[in-house]
C-alpha cells in the first residue's frame, strides 16, 4: 500500500500526463473529432519527481534504530519472540516497499537504480522470511541467513554508490530518512 505521500505524488503524475499528453486529437482524414487514449507518459515524470517518490518508499521501508541493533543479532540469536516479531514487521514492510518500487513509474534516468532497489527489497524480503522459517528448524540454523545477509550488504553498498552519483548528476538532494 502506498503512503498518502506516495499516492499524491502518483496522482499529481498522473493528471499531469493526461493534462500534457491532451485529451482528443482530429483525425487528419476525417477531420472529425474523436478520443484517442493518451501516449505513454513515462517520459512526463521528471527525474525530480521520481526522485521524490523513490525517497517516500525508502523512508516507509527504514528500520528504527532499535530493529537495526536488534536485527545485527538475528543471525547470530537464538529463536525469539521480540526476534520473529522484527522478522515479521521487516517482512510486511519490504513486502510493502518491493510492490511500491516496482509501480513506480520507470524513466530511462533511472532505471537501473530502480531495478536495484526492486533486487534490494527482495532479498532483504527473503532474508526475514528465512529467518522465520529457519527458527522452525531444530536445531536452528542460521547457514542460509548468511549468504542472504552478504548479498544484501553488496546490493546496499552498490545501490548508495548509484543513488549518489544520480543525485550529483541532477542536482536532487540527498535522502532525508525517516
Amino acid at each position: 500500500m502506498l503512503s498518502n505521500q506516495s499516492r499524491t505524488t502518483l496522482i499529481f503524475c498522473t493528471l499531469t500526463c493526461l493534462l500534457l499528453s491532451g485529451r482528443g486529437a482530429i483525425s487528419a482524414e476525417s477531420g472529425e473529432g474523436h478520443l484517442q487514449a493518451p501516449p505513454a507518459c513515462e517520459s512526463s515524470l521528471t527525474v525530480t519527481d521520481w526522485f521524490q517518490a523513490y525517497d517516500q518508499i525508502r523512508r516507509d521501508a527504514e528500520m528504527t534504530l532499535g530493529d537495526k541493533f536488534q536485527s545485527l543479532l538475528l543471525s547470530a540469536s537464538k529463536p525469539e519472540k521480540k526476534n520473529a516479531a522484527l522478522a515479521t514487521r521487516m517482512l510486511k514492510k519490504y513486502t510493502t516497499s518491493l510492490s511500491a518500487m516496482k509501480e513506480l513509474t520507470a524513466i530511462p534516468e533511472t532505471k537501473d537504480l530502480q531495478d536495484s532497489y526492486i533486487e534490494y527489497f527482495s532479498t532483504a524480503r527473503r532474508l526475514f522470511s528465512d529467518y522465520l522459517d529457519a527458527q522452525t528448524k531444530v536445531p536452528f540454523t542460521n547457514e542460509s541467513l548468511v549468504l542472504t545477509k552478504k548479498k544484501l550488504e553488496e546490493l546496499d553498498k552498490k545501490n548508495k554508490l548509484l543513488d549518489k552519483e544520480l543525485r550529483e548528476m541532477y542536482m536532487i538532494n540527498k535522502h532525508k530518512h525517516s
